[in-house]
């Protein structure tokens, strides 16, 4: 892959990393906006902490992966590189993100984010977070695999079929009951 590609896609992952916060922070905003009762007032600033935090999350995580994954060594095994080349890097980086988050908002508005249990709870809820977004991103196509591998187990086992008739019909001729062909 040439380094303009390679500049091309890196610029692109950026952009998605710029973008999506905007795009992750709706759902975000709907769940506090609707246990914090203040109406819109709620949704609104449920929004704007999404934000706060969804962009640094984003951006650690879109620099690990572009900077510090393709360093990493190759393994072999599927489940290995599930491990080390996306949930581990994926998940440390979501969390330095939520401290950063949280440095940032504790820095403008002093006493906001609280005791050491409303960090550890926005730490937990960055982990949950991470695991369904990758339980989500890696269902959708193991579902198309194994979509996939359902037609081509027909598809072979089709062509299996019309083999071993050929075979059959080119070694013996086959007896009719009622002496036809």
């Amino acid at each position: 892959m040439d380094r303009q590609d390679r500049s091309a896609r890196h610029l692109h992952r950026l952009v998605l990393a710029l973008v999506s916060p905007w795009v992750l922070a709706l759902p975000i905003a709907a769940v506090l906006g609707t246990l914090s009762e203040l109406g819109w007032l709620g949704y609104t600033i449920g929004f704007r902490v999404a934000l706060f935090f969804g962009y640094p999350i984003m951006l650690c995580v879109w620099f690990t992966n572009t900077f510090i994954v393709p360093r990493l060594p190759v393994v072999r095994s599927a489940h290995a590189r599930l491990w080390r080349l996306e949930v581990l890097p994926t998940g440390a980086s979501a969390l330095v993100g939520a401290i950063i988050g949280m440095a940032g908002m504790e820095l403008r508005v002093a006493g906001s984010i609280g005791d050491a249990n409303s960090v550890a709870q926005v730490l937990m809820l960055t982990v949950l977070f991470v695991v369904m977004v990758l339980a989500g991103l890696h269902s959708l196509p193991a579902r198309r695999r194994a979509a996939r591998g359902e037609g081509d187990t027909f598809e072979l086992a089709r062509q299996l079929h019309a083999d071993l008739v050929d075979r059959m019909r080119l070694e013996r001729p086959v007896a009719h009951p009622h002496g036809g062909r």
